[in-house]
């Protein structure tokens, strides 16, 4: 009965798809030029490999009628050496600079990463920065990171803490999970600013929220050492253990590091030597260390 169900609800599904397909392609047909950019962006998720020179087609003609998505969604194409395009920079300088002129925060934002690295352009870390100041106006979340990132480099020879401090919060507001990482870290350090756990665990939260391993695993640290959250070894134990079956070596680690000492857990020397062992077959150092030491212990 289950797999009955289960085969009706995907025909339903694929019948569904279908549909929404043939009012996109109806609705482009009319020039509806966002519904053009909806089908090219369907055809491209949907079966890149068969559907990408159609998708291309119709984003350039979208292009060509001011469309400043489908420049933008272009020039990330071009910037690509991937199924159905060839790299090519100098097109994809093109198609960006029109998308930022046509007030497109991901166009401006792709300008910025041709001349931060020199890409189809003379490099110009100026410029680079300007495209990136352009493209955080317009609402570009890594626009405003990457300005983050350039005034926190900075700030040895200007003072630009408050400004770092401003992009990341509004990097981090329009969902951009490294923005949410790096101003958590900055608040639990209290690196310029007042020590905040509390502030410290709701920006990682965030960021783990958006599948961010670092911060759930900064999340995980903090419910063992009872930082910002109250001390939760089982909440902490189950994120540890979903980071660890998606190779995080250092959730393996700290898993087999609750296994030695037995916090939260009962004490299991071989479960903490298969933990710590994973760890360092994944490249963490430490547990590798770790490891060789617990193997002339037990």
């Amino acid at each position: 009965m289950k797999n009955i169900f289960f085969v009706v609800f995907v025909l339903f599904f694929i019948g569904c798809a279908k549909n929404q397909t043939t009012n996109l392609e109806k609705q482009c047909s009319s020039n509806d030029l966002n519904s053009c950019f909806d089908l090219a962006m369907s055809q491209y998720k949907t079966d890149k490999a068969k559907n990408i020179t159609k998708a291309i087609k119709t984003l350039s003609q979208n292009c060509e009628q001011n469309h400043a998505k489908s420049c933008a969604f272009l020039a990330y194409l071009y910037s690509k050496d991937d199924v159905g395009t060839t790299q090519d920079y100098k097109k994809s300088f093109e198609l960006s600079k029109k998308a930022c002129e046509l007030d497109n925060g991901s166009g401006c934002y792709n300008l910025g990463v041709l001349y931060n690295h020199g890409w189809g352009v003379v490099y110009d870390a100026d410029k680079a920065n300007e495209y990136y100041a352009l493209a955080c106006d317009k609402n570009n979340a890594k626009g405003c990171y990457n300005l983050a990132i350039y005034y926190s480099e900075r700030r040895a020879l200007i003072q630009d803490n408050q400004k770092v401090l401003n992009l990341y919060e509004k990097a981090c507001k329009l969902d951009d999970k490294d923005a949410c990482y790096n101003l958590a870290s900055i608040f639990y350090t209290g690196e310029y600013v007042k020590k905040d756990y509390i502030k410290a665990g709701i920006l990682w939260q965030k960021a783990c929220d958006m599948n961010d391993d670092k911060s759930c695993f900064a999340v995980a640290k903090m419910y063992i050492d009872g930082d910002g959250f109250n001390q939760n070894y089982k909440k902490a134990k189950a994120s540890l253990e979903g980071l660890c079956d998606g190779f995080y070596p250092l959730a393996c680690y700290e898993l087999g590091r609750l296994y030695i000492n037995g916090d939260g857990v009962k004490k299991d020397i071989k479960k903490s030597l298969l933990y710590i062992k994973k760890a360092c077959d994944l490249g963490e150092d430490q547990a590798c260390q770790t490891y060789k030491s617990m193997l002339t212990k037990f």
